[in-house]
């Protein structure tokens, strides 16, 4: 898991992905939009973020949006509080 999380963080991209979705939930297209890069690119990212669940992906009416899940921040931070002693 933790392998997972800090993988997930080593990418600028999904780094200011996960940083926008503190506002707010946002569609694959406004991601696409806002870092002006191909749909197949942030999937790919969102992929990543996924598999760590970092974010989740859940439908609501038409669109299917994107969360940060700040829960998963846990482990990652824990461990890092173990370091620090």
């Amino acid at each position: 898991m933790l392998d997972d999380t800090f993988l997930a963080l080593s990418h600028t991209i999904r780094r200011d992905i996960l940083r926008h979705l503190t506002a707010g939930d946002a569609t694959v297209n406004e991601l696409v939009a806002l870092f002006e890069l191909t749909q197949p690119s942030i999937s790919s990212h969102l992929k990543v973020l996924e598999r760590a669940r970092l974010v989740t992906r859940h439908r609501e009416a038409q669109f299917r949006l994107v969360r940060l899940n700040l829960s998963a921040f846990a482990p990652a931070s824990a461990w890092l509080a173990e370091l620090k002693g």
